[in-house]
């Protein structure tokens, strides 16, 4: 195999397991999240079961971009492990200012750094970030993982439902007035990520009805792919229910939604994401010792 020569970050609101990053030789930096009693690293000693607990309890609890400090470290690290170049894949602009400050942080990084805007979140990212990392692992240079990063997270569909309307309302992503409405009803809106923006497509009377939307959505979407990967997740304490896992021709995994994601969208939220991978992806998996993520 090639040397690497390439080192490939991303942040923590992909969804991304420690331990199938680190087989992809994925480096992830936790973005934050602030609260009344402090401010933490997404999923570190304060996970999504805390956030929503102290969010019902009233408390403010809001996520921000990982500190340009943060990142200038990683990329020191990342030099001083005797990478030459750095390709950064992260969430969508749209959403974070995590974007702005990879592209602050590389302004004193001694080796260079591309960073890119995802347009996307949750694991239609990771697996933009685990595609970069395994082109990273063949010897690929840094122009092919950035190409292979993009045109993963362009591939990428993700699909997703929330089980109560009250979080968006508290992030500002619908009206109050819309959600009375929609509870009322038991609406549960269908929603997706176009152009780097959450937006509503459609929306169903019942959460198993809008959750096996999410899932056909998604299936469908890797119906039209060569080698898909996808992934399924729910915010909560419970597995994601065998009827809600994916039917693909590709490999699949259960995700577990990040901290970061599950203060804006509260428990029982469902996803459902597929990528079209590159076959250094599929090599990568033969050898792994996580499984099929």
């Amino acid at each position: 195999m090639a040397e690497r020569t390439v080192a490939v970050i991303t942040d923590s609101v992909c969804g991304l397991a420690g331990s199938i990053a680190a087989e992809f030789g994925v480096y992830m930096i936790p973005v934050r999240v602030t609260t009344p009693d402090g401010t933490f690293m997404d999923g570190v000693g304060f996970g999504p079961d805390e956030a929503i607990a102290a969010m019902d309890a009233g408390k403010s609890v809001e996520t921000a971009e990982p500190q340009v400090a943060a990142m200038q470290t990683a990329f020191t690290e990342c030099a001083n492990a005797g990478a030459k170049a750095i390709v950064c894949v992260h969430v969508s602009s749209e959403l974070s200012g995590t974007v702005s400050a990879a592209r602050a942080a590389a302004a004193t990084s001694p080796i260079p750094v591309t960073v890119i805007d995802t347009g996307t979140t949750g694991m239609a990212q990771g697996y933009a970030a685990l595609a970069a990392g395994a082109v990273s692992l063949a010897g690929g240079s840094a122009d092919e993982v950035a190409e292979t990063a993009r045109a993963t997270a362009k591939s990428s569909q993700v699909y997703f439902t929330v089980d109560t309307l009250d979080y968006l309302r508290r992030s500002g992503r619908i009206s109050g007035a819309i959600a009375t409405f929609g509870s009322m009803l038991k609406l549960r809106p269908i929603m997706s990520i176009r152009e780097g923006k959450v937006e509503s497509i459609d929306r169903k009377r019942g959460t198993d009805a809008a959750r096996a939307d999410v899932r056909g959505l998604a299936e469908r979407s890797a119906a039209a792919m060569l080698r898909p990967a996808g992934a399924v997740g729910l915010v909560g304490s419970q597995s994601v229910p065998a009827e809600f896992h994916m039917s693909i021709h590709g490999p699949t995994l259960e995700s577990d939604p990040p901290t970061s994601l599950a203060i804006h969208t509260g428990p029982g939220m469902y996803y459902a994401a597929v990528a079209q991978m590159p076959q250094a992806y599929f090599d990568v998996l033969r050898g792994s010792s996580v499984g099929a993520p």
